[in-house]
């Protein structure tokens, strides 16, 4: 090979590399998520829950915002079956809007759940949702467990 067809063939392999990189660099860029929240959902106590009918349970939801920016109006909405009542809400739900988690900020909200005593012993299903303007919506359902009292 002459000189010259040496040069255009290095030419078009540094070209080739640099269009390469240059992909990759956009598709890495593309995959990763920027400036996103990552909202997190702790009890206390954990679950399961087990409780008598006619007793209070109060639970604490922790929420976390583990991202890199506030997550923007931040809903959490929870709902329990009829005969069980949310002290706070005096219903079997409970709403509540947060303007701002800011990042690496954490918010306890702390309620107290009254079971009827009329309540059959059995499971019964909760429901807990949270979102935000700028987040992906967190569902939870777990059981709450009514037995006899011993």
């Amino acid at each position: 090979m002459d000189r010259k067809t040496v040069r255009k063939l290095r030419l078009t392999l540094i070209g080739i590399f640099v269009l390469a990189c240059g992909i990759f660099v956009a598709i890495y860029y593309w995959k990763i998520p920027h400036d996103q929240t990552e909202l997190k959902l702790e009890f206390n106590p954990p679950p399961p829950w087990v409780i008598r009918p006619g007793q209070n349970f109060t639970i604490t939801l922790l929420i976390k915002n583990n991202g890199e920016v506030s997550a923007r109006n931040v809903n959490v909405n929870f709902t329990l079956p009829e005969g069980f009542t949310i002290l706070q809400s005096g219903a079997h739900q409970y709403g509540q809007t947060l303007p701002q988690l800011k990042a690496g900020e954490q918010k306890n909200i702390t309620l107290t759940l009254s079971i009827s005593a009329a309540v059959i012993p059995g499971n019964y299903q909760l429901n807990l949702t949270i979102s935000a303007e700028n987040a992906p919506r967190l569902t939870f359902k777990d059981v709450i467990t009514v037995q006899l009292p011993h």
